[in-house]
């Protein structure tokens, strides 16, 4: 099996909660231990073979850490486990937050999607809808490259949207995040024939599927 510690990378005081999960290097998931209150885990009867762990701490002060304080599985460092028992330590590393303004074309807000870019490729991490004019966070982040999309139909592009360094502890203002395109231009009209126009929803559609309402 395999023991060890869990600190903060920062204070290197012990972690106090959150679990450690072994990954072998296929992927698949292995063993999940439990952080204790002086920063131990301990896993039991693990097969020798080679691994990674990702480290889930308690909270959001500190952010999921891959071994030797990666931010991604891609990035993380495998170890040999080949004998009966192995000690190892590990840090994870202070958190990180995106904030910033959502404004929508829409008076009923839009959905925002938060993306990392590791490994050549983009994840999608988490997703959450906002009210236009309001302020939005994504919290608990670790260090790393991400976009901020924002869309009221359909998906948004994490490829075209701009890339946002988020270092360990660092949080960053994007400003305005909107679902308007830069180059966007005005449509005008007029709805003729309805007596109430209160419930009407009028829908643009462009050449490449994505859609606007008013």
């Amino acid at each position: 099996g395999g023991t060890g510690v869990i600190s903060a990378a920062d204070t290197g005081a012990p972690l106090t909660g959150g679990t450690v999960t072994l990954y072998s290097s296929t992927g698949a998931i292995g063993a999940e231990a439990t952080i204790g209150k002086t920063g131990a885990y301990a896993f039991r009867n693990v097969p020798r073979g080679t691994y990674a762990v990702l480290i889930r701490p308690a909270g959001e002060a500190y952010a999921p850490t891959w071994s030797d304080g990666a931010s991604s599985s891609a990035d993380a460092d495998y170890f040999s486990m080949s004998t009966s028992s192995l000690k190892k330590n590990f840090s994870v590393l202070r958190a990180g937050s995106i904030t910033g303004k959502a404004t929508s074309t829409q008076q009923w807000g839009l959905t925002l999607e938060l993306w990392q870019f590791s490994g050549g490729t983009w994840t999608w991490i988490d997703s959450s809808w906002s009210q236009s004019g309001t302020a939005f966070t994504f919290a608990g982040l670790a260090p790393g490259v991400y976009a901020v999309t924002a869309f009221s139909e359909g998906r948004g592009d994490p490829e075209a949207a701009p890339r946002i360094d988020v270092g360990a502890g660092a949080t960053v203002d994007v400003g305005t995040v909107t679902n308007v395109p830069v180059t966007a231009g005005i449509l005008r009209g007029t709805v003729a024939g309805i007596r109430a126009a209160s419930d009407v929803r009028v829908v643009a559609t462009a050449a490449d599927g994505k859609s606007y309402s008013a």
